[in-house]
Order: structure tokens, then C-alpha cells, then sequence
């Protein structure tokens, strides 16, 4: 060290090198869809949560944002699989409410 800090050059290094694959490799047509499906994902599942309150199949809906937004985004595909749990134990539940 001679008293000066090392600054890595403009566009060298790991976090240049991954971002160089993910833009090399996803292209302007796979950007433009994780866009699409960010958006219309995005406005299924709003209109989920307002069904949550307002007449309409809330959850359902809100299964079917999460399975758009998963096409393209694994948090998604992970919340969907949570709630999908929840969904099948609301209804045994309820099935077991309406058998006795």
C-alpha cells in the first residue's frame, strides 16, 4: 500500500462479471417480458387483496398473481406454494365444519 486505495476499474470484478451475464444473457426481449409478467402479476394480485374485502374469490385470485409473478420470480413461486397450503387447510377445515 503506498497510501493510495485500490479502486477496482469501471466494469471489472465479481459484481460486474455477474451483472455482465445477467444482461448478456437475458437480452432486451427477456427483459421486456419479466417486465410483462412483473405488471400483470402485479395487478392480479392487488385485485386478490381488494377481493379479500370486497365480493369475489379472494384467495384464488391471489394464488393466481402469485403463479404469474412465479414465472419469472422465485420469491413468488414460494409465497404461492405457502398460501396454497393455506388455502387446502382452510378448506378441510371447512369441509370438516360442514360434515358434523
Amino acid at each position: 500500500m503506498n497510501g493510495q486505495s485500490e479502486v477496482p476499474e469501471h466494469g471489472s470484478g465479481p459484481l460486474a462479471t455477474i451483472t455482465e451475464t445477467v444482461h448478456t444473457s437475458r437480452g432486451l426481449a427477456g427483459h421486456a417480458k419479466r417486465v410483462v409478467v412483473f405488471v400483470v402479476g402485479s395487478a392480479v394480485l392487488i385485485a386478490g387483496f381488494a377481493m379479500l374485502v370486497l365480493p369475489g374469490p379472494g384467495l384464488l385470485v391471489i394464488i393466481a398473481g402469485l403463479s404469474i409473478l412465479g414465472i419469472e420470480f422465485a420469491w413468488a413461486r414460494r409465497l404461492r406454494d405457502k398460501a396454497q397450503e393455506k388455502a387446502k387447510a382452510a378448506a378441510a377445515k371447512a369441509k370438516a365444519k360442514i360434515g358434523r
